[in-house]
């Protein structure tokens, strides 16, 4: 039953595993600039731009681009500028975007259906055609993205360096935000906000601490991220049975359990064993 499944949704989990890679790949960079905040911000300003989109009948990826632009272009400026302050500023923001999806939960009966697509997407209910419109896309961002990786580390890591060195810094994370938005506008509409967090954020997390060099961490996270998505798929495609009843848990969270998971598991490892080396070398 369950090759069935993987068999029937290859489309849905063939595009979440490439959505998960560029979500991951960009959340190395998004924890190393230490723009966690900013990116869950942004995260939830594309989720109120799909839920605007859904609600007005523009079902179309470039609106959903051009408006989560729109919102967090302030925050990309102020915050450049005023580091001090950032994350009290993007804080704000979140809270925000937040209530502005509340508010607009009560302006009409019918957006609650929009919201819970809004969060946690319908990666199930896609047809194949869609599936295909929005995965090529993604596809085309691999691409523009390692163009600008050899910039993107120098920038990180030093900015002033890479100015100094004719590297027009500007530009290149001007560049990495339009991608991150284009990234965020096709997985939010697709698996939702809450899976965009989770596959930016917890692959970073996960294996920064051991990694030995960016490109390691890139590799390691896609790897993960990989996994992490194939063990919610699989999760939610086993039914359980509780108290009589028989269902199956929902594919975006499965796949966000399954990714905290991981992370739980590899750092209880590295605990684990700093902790048996400690002992080892006091005898």
């Amino acid at each position: 039953m369950i090759l069935e499944f993987i068999f029937f949704y290859k489309f849905p989990i063939l595009a979440g595993i490439t959505a998960g890679i560029l979500l991951a790949l960009a959340g190395v960079f998004v924890v190393l600039r230490k723009t966690s905040l900013f990116g869950i911000t942004m995260s939830q300003a594309a989720g109120t731009s799909v839920l605007l989109s859904l609600t007005a009948g523009f079902q179309s990826e470039i609106f959903i681009m051009i408006l989560t632009s729109a919102l967090m272009l302030p925050f990309f400026i102020i915050t450049g500028r005023n580091t001090k302050y950032s994350g009290a500023i993007l804080t704000g923001g979140f809270v925000f975007f937040t209530s502005l999806g509340h508010l607009l939960t009560a302006a009409g009966a019918n957006i609650t259906n929009h919201i819970s697509r809004a969060f946690f997407g319908d990666i199930l209910t896609v047809s194949d055609q869609e599936w295909t419109d929005l995965a090529l896309p993604l596809l085309v961002v691999f691409p523009v993205f390692f163009y600008i990786l050899p910039y993107l580390k120098i920038v990180t890591f030093d900015r002033d360096e890479a100015v100094i060195g004719g590297i027009n810094a500007g530009f290149v994370e001007g560049v990495f935000f339009i991608l991150l938005v284009y990234i965020l506008s096709i997985s939010i509409r697709l698996f939702g906000s809450l899976f965009s967090i989770a596959q930016m954020i917890l692959p970073a997390l996960a294996v920064l601490y051991f990694s030995s060099g960016v490109n390691r961490a890139l590799i390691f996270a896609a790897v993960f991220s990989t996994a992490g998505t194939i063990a919610g798929f699989l999760i939610s495609f086993y039914p359980v049975e509780i108290g009589g009843n028989t269902f199956n848990f929902p594919t975006s969270s499965a796949i966000i359990l399954a990714l905290a998971a991981g992370v739980a598991f590899i750092h209880g490892l590295q605990f684990t064993v700093r902790l048996w080396k400690n002992r080892y070398s006091q005898h």
